[in-house]
């Protein structure tokens, strides 16, 4: 890893607990969040989601970018693995971050 690639790194690190030691609630970090990681997503679509209890329903806290008819419902794939894939029903890219 190039010492360019380390520093980015260290800086995104830093911007996101940055951002997380200051929220006052899940949505504000979710909305901070995605704004600290803005210039890394290169704009793209994004959203911050959480799932409901029955590990399968959706629930987005944040999103950022072209307004997008995010999945309501997780596919089996990610609700039960934490590899991403594309989702059937809307074609948008589900990128688990915890199992």
């Amino acid at each position: 890893m190039s010492r360019a690639s380390q520093n980015n790194g260290a800086d995104l690190e830093s911007a996101v607990l940055g951002v997380l030691i200051s929220a006052e609630s899940t949505r504000d970090g979710s909305e901070a969040l995605l704004r600290e990681l803005g210039p890394a997503l290169g704009g793209c679509p994004s959203a911050i989601g959480v799932r409901d209890r029955d590990g399968l329903t959706l629930h987005v806290l944040a999103e950022a970018g072209e307004a997008q008819t995010w999945p309501s419902r997780l596919e089996a794939q990610f609700a039960m693995g934490s590899n991403p894939g594309v989702d059937p029903s809307t074609g948008i890219l589900v990128v688990p971050l915890r199992t």
